[in-house]
């Protein structure tokens, strides 16, 4: 299998799993709840936030994107006028436990205050 072939299969499978998991969203609905929990170790849930404008942001630390993003300085600073302007940001660290990128609550946080993350609230999906 050569390498387009193999990312096709791979955009494929990614985007049917997508589809199912975002079929209960509708536009002018109540977006789904989820619990997550956070870096102190607490639940979290959508809930919480109601009637709220929310952002979710998923990264991890290892993805370049988001590193160069952190880096510049753009994403703190849209954090931050995000909360001053009433809007929650949750950033969601999504690496599994098996993954070497994978946190846990304690170092999530020191990772985050590292490269000057300023979330609403920090979570960790390890599913």
């Amino acid at each position: 299998m050569n390498k387009r072939t193999f990312l096709g299969a791979a955009v494929a499978l990614w985007a049917s799993k997508l589809t199912s998991a975002f079929a209960a969203a509708a536009v002018g609905k109540p977006a789904p709840t989820f619990s997550v929990i956070d870096a102190a170790g607490r639940p979290r849930t959508l809930g919480e936030f109601k009637g709220k404008p929310i952002v979710l942001e998923w990264s991890s630390s290892s993805c370049p994107y988001a590193k160069a993003q952190y880096v510049s300085g753009r994403m703190q600073e849209l954090q931050k006028w995000s909360t001053e302007n009433g809007i929650v940001w949750l950033t969601i660290l999504s690496s599994g436990k098996s993954r070497s990128d994978y946190l846990e609550p304690t170092k999530a946080e020191t990772f985050n205050k590292a490269r000057g993350g300023v979330p609403s609230a920090l979570l960790i999906d390890a599913s």
